[in-house]
């Protein structure tokens, strides 16, 4: 997926920086989304020099050119994650933090005509499901 996501930034022309390639590969390898703060110190584990600012930037990004996809855990806590993986949701737990991926179980062709029949020129959407989970209940 790295590399599907590396063809599409060169696609665009985009500068391909050691940075940028770093942020894809850490945020591509973790198994959940992961915040800001976090790929910062993945990349300094890696000894990837690179400055907050710069992954602030760099994680904008890749989110404008869809590449990374906003996930919000808590309120004014943005996570990133793949925006190539299949359409999914999110469980949260409101007590340990834990997130897992749920399947999107609804017909989504069928809220797709439902909403282009409104008139309504849909950009994306947020769904995330707030509760607690199996190990904290």
């Amino acid at each position: 997926m790295q590399a599907r996501a590396i063809a599409l930034l060169r696609g665009e022309n985009a500068r391909m920086t050691h940075a940028r390639k770093a942020i894809v590969d850490l945020v591509f390898s973790v198994n959940s989304p992961i915040s800001a703060i976090s790929v910062l110190k993945g990349l300094a584990k890696k000894d990837i020099g690179v400055n907050k600012t710069t992954v602030y930037r760099e994680l904008s990004y890749l989110v404008k050119s869809n590449i990374l996809k906003e996930v919000f855990i808590k309120p004014n806590s943005i996570h990133y994650e793949s925006a190539l993986l299949p359409h999914h949701h999110h469980l949260i737990c409101n007590n340990c933090g834990s997130v897992e991926e749920v399947d999107c179980v609804i017909n989504e062709r069928k809220l797709l005509q439902k909403i282009k029949s409104k008139g309504f020129d849909l950009k994306t959407h947020k769904f995330e499901l707030y509760g607690t989970c199996a190990s904290c209940s």
